[in-house]
Protein backbone atom coordinates (compact mmCIF):
# COMPACT_ATOMS: atom_id res chain seq x y z
CA UNK A 1 0.00 0.00 0.00
CA UNK A 2 2.86 2.59 0.55
CA UNK A 3 4.13 1.65 -2.89
CA UNK A 4 1.02 2.58 -4.39
CA UNK A 5 0.53 5.63 -2.07
CA UNK A 6 4.40 6.84 -3.21
CA UNK A 7 3.11 6.13 -6.57
CA UNK A 8 0.06 8.16 -6.68
CA UNK A 9 1.92 10.82 -4.80
CA UNK A 10 4.55 10.94 -7.45
CA UNK A 11 2.04 11.02 -10.14
CA UNK A 12 0.19 13.79 -8.91
CA UNK A 13 3.36 15.67 -8.49
CA UNK A 14 4.40 14.84 -12.00
CA UNK A 15 1.10 15.78 -13.16
CA UNK A 16 1.39 19.52 -11.00
CA UNK A 17 4.63 20.17 -12.27
CA UNK A 18 3.38 19.43 -16.02
CA UNK A 19 0.39 21.25 -15.11
CA UNK A 20 2.87 24.48 -13.88
CA UNK A 21 5.39 24.26 -16.73
CA UNK A 22 2.47 24.59 -19.03
CA UNK A 23 1.46 27.56 -17.39
CA UNK A 24 4.99 29.05 -17.50
CA UNK A 25 4.89 28.15 -20.99
CA UNK A 26 2.00 30.34 -22.33
CA UNK A 27 3.13 33.24 -19.81
CA UNK A 28 6.41 33.11 -21.42
CA UNK A 29 5.18 33.08 -24.93
CA UNK A 30 2.39 35.59 -24.07
CA UNK A 31 5.52 37.91 -22.74
CA UNK A 32 7.88 36.89 -25.69
CA UNK A 33 5.15 38.23 -28.17
CA UNK A 34 4.48 41.42 -26.15
CA UNK A 35 8.42 42.21 -25.98
CA UNK A 36 8.22 41.67 -30.15
CA UNK A 37 5.36 43.91 -30.14
CA UNK A 38 7.06 46.57 -28.22
CA UNK A 39 10.31 46.08 -30.32
CA UNK A 40 8.73 45.83 -33.96
CA UNK A 41 6.64 49.19 -32.64
CA UNK A 42 9.43 50.67 -32.11
CA UNK A 43 11.48 50.52 -34.64
CA UNK A 44 8.48 50.85 -37.28
CA UNK A 45 8.26 53.98 -35.55
CA UNK A 46 11.83 54.74 -35.60
CA UNK A 47 12.45 54.05 -39.44
CA UNK A 48 9.12 56.34 -39.68
CA UNK A 49 10.94 59.09 -38.00
CA UNK A 50 14.41 58.33 -39.85
CA UNK A 51 12.97 58.43 -43.73
CA UNK A 52 11.18 61.69 -42.62
CA UNK A 53 15.17 63.26 -41.84
CA UNK A 54 16.05 62.00 -44.89
CA UNK A 55 13.48 64.03 -46.82
CA UNK A 56 13.70 66.67 -45.17
CA UNK A 57 17.24 66.97 -45.75
CA UNK A 58 17.10 66.03 -49.45
CA UNK A 59 14.62 68.79 -49.39
CA UNK A 60 16.59 71.60 -47.81
CA UNK A 61 19.97 70.19 -49.70
CA UNK A 62 18.85 69.91 -53.18
CA UNK A 63 17.20 72.45 -54.35
CA UNK A 64 15.18 71.98 -57.71
CA UNK A 65 18.05 74.39 -60.21
CA UNK A 66 16.56 77.16 -61.93
CA UNK A 67 16.14 77.52 -65.51
CA UNK A 68 19.33 79.89 -65.55
CA UNK A 69 21.36 77.37 -63.59
CA UNK A 70 20.43 74.16 -65.56
CA UNK A 71 21.10 76.07 -69.26
CA UNK A 72 24.86 77.42 -67.55
CA UNK A 73 25.27 73.59 -66.17
CA UNK A 74 24.17 72.51 -70.03
CA UNK A 75 26.61 75.17 -71.73
CA UNK A 76 29.74 74.32 -69.85
CA UNK A 77 29.43 70.97 -71.56
CA UNK A 78 28.97 72.16 -75.06
CA UNK A 79 31.52 73.55 -77.36
CA UNK A 80 30.17 75.92 -80.35
CA UNK A 81 31.09 74.46 -83.59
CA UNK A 82 29.59 76.61 -86.12
CA UNK A 83 26.54 77.22 -87.33
CA UNK A 84 24.21 79.60 -90.07
CA UNK A 85 21.23 81.49 -90.72
CA UNK A 86 19.31 81.88 -93.86
CA UNK A 87 19.91 85.47 -95.52
CA UNK A 88 16.38 84.90 -97.78
CA UNK A 89 13.79 87.32 -96.81
CA UNK A 90 11.12 83.92 -97.11
CA UNK A 91 13.54 81.61 -95.32
CA UNK A 92 13.84 82.61 -91.43
CA UNK A 93 15.91 78.98 -90.73
CA UNK A 94 18.82 78.88 -88.79
CA UNK A 95 21.43 75.76 -87.90
CA UNK A 96 23.63 75.98 -84.89
CA UNK A 97 26.25 72.48 -84.52
CA UNK A 98 27.97 72.07 -80.65
CA UNK A 99 30.32 69.22 -79.61
CA UNK A 100 29.32 67.73 -75.99
CA UNK A 101 32.09 66.77 -74.02
CA UNK A 102 32.04 62.85 -75.33
CA UNK A 103 32.89 64.42 -78.52
CA UNK A 104 29.00 64.02 -80.14
CA UNK A 105 27.47 66.58 -82.25
CA UNK A 106 24.44 68.33 -81.00
CA UNK A 107 22.63 69.96 -83.59
CA UNK A 108 19.82 72.91 -83.05
CA UNK A 109 17.52 73.66 -85.72
CA UNK A 110 15.65 77.48 -85.31
CA UNK A 111 12.56 77.89 -87.81
CA UNK A 112 10.18 81.37 -86.70
CA UNK A 113 12.19 82.29 -83.66
CA UNK A 114 11.42 79.38 -82.16
CA UNK A 115 14.05 75.61 -81.72
CA UNK A 116 11.89 73.06 -84.13
CA UNK A 117 14.57 70.52 -83.52
CA UNK A 118 17.56 69.83 -81.41
CA UNK A 119 19.48 66.48 -80.09
CA UNK A 120 21.77 64.41 -81.87
CA UNK A 121 20.65 63.68 -85.48
CA UNK A 122 21.79 61.31 -88.15
CA UNK A 123 23.50 62.65 -90.75
CA UNK A 124 24.53 61.87 -94.06
CA UNK A 125 25.55 63.41 -97.33
CA UNK A 126 23.76 64.98 -99.64
CA UNK A 127 23.17 67.16 -102.76
CA UNK A 128 20.89 69.97 -103.68
CA UNK A 129 19.24 70.04 -107.00
CA UNK A 130 22.09 72.29 -108.79
CA UNK A 131 24.46 69.43 -107.25
CA UNK A 132 25.74 71.61 -104.55
CA UNK A 133 27.06 68.99 -101.81
CA UNK A 134 25.80 69.65 -98.12
CA UNK A 135 25.33 67.34 -94.97
CA UNK A 136 21.86 66.04 -94.28
CA UNK A 137 20.85 66.50 -90.66
CA UNK A 138 17.92 63.72 -90.16
CA UNK A 139 15.71 64.19 -86.79
CA UNK A 140 13.04 61.11 -87.25
CA UNK A 141 11.13 62.56 -90.31
CA UNK A 142 12.07 65.40 -90.53
CA UNK A 143 15.69 66.63 -92.33
CA UNK A 144 17.46 69.61 -92.93
CA UNK A 145 20.70 70.57 -94.09
CA UNK A 146 23.81 72.85 -94.27
CA UNK A 147 27.63 73.41 -95.67
CA UNK A 148 29.32 76.17 -94.92
CA UNK A 149 31.64 77.95 -97.88
CA UNK A 150 35.68 77.66 -97.93
CA UNK A 151 35.58 81.28 -96.14
CA UNK A 152 33.76 79.33 -93.03
CA UNK A 153 31.08 82.54 -92.62
CA UNK A 154 28.68 81.49 -95.42
CA UNK A 155 27.40 78.54 -96.74
CA UNK A 156 23.88 77.40 -97.68
CA UNK A 157 20.69 75.99 -95.69
CA UNK A 158 18.27 73.41 -96.22
CA UNK A 159 15.10 73.61 -94.98
CA UNK A 160 12.64 70.40 -94.70
CA UNK A 161 10.93 70.82 -97.58
CA UNK A 162 14.61 70.33 -99.70
CA UNK A 163 14.92 73.61 -100.38
CA UNK A 164 18.30 75.34 -100.36
CA UNK A 165 19.60 78.97 -99.18
CA UNK A 166 22.30 81.39 -98.93
CA UNK A 167 23.64 81.61 -95.09
CA UNK A 168 25.61 83.74 -93.43
CA UNK A 169 28.06 82.79 -89.97
CA UNK A 170 25.40 82.22 -86.73
CA UNK A 171 26.82 84.80 -84.02
CA UNK A 172 27.69 82.09 -81.14
CA UNK A 173 25.40 83.71 -78.85
CA UNK A 174 22.44 83.55 -81.17
CA UNK A 175 23.39 80.10 -81.51
CA UNK A 176 23.61 79.64 -77.61
CA UNK A 177 19.78 81.53 -76.81
CA UNK A 178 19.00 78.67 -79.34
CA UNK A 179 20.27 76.15 -76.59
CA UNK A 180 18.74 78.13 -73.72
CA UNK A 181 15.32 78.38 -75.46
CA UNK A 182 14.97 74.21 -75.23
CA UNK A 183 15.93 74.51 -71.22
CA UNK A 184 12.43 73.76 -69.25
CA UNK A 185 12.74 73.21 -65.39
CA UNK A 186 9.19 72.22 -64.20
Amino acid sequence: MKKKLLAVLIGVMCLGAAVACNQAGEEAAEETAEVVEEVAGGVTEEAGEVAEEVVEEVTEDEEMPTAEEEYEAVKATLTYMGGLYAVDENCDLQIALFRNTDGDILTVVSEGGAVVEYGFATNEDAETEDGTAYTKVIFGENEYGYTFDEDLTTGLVVDKDGASYKANELDEEEAFAMVKSTIVVE
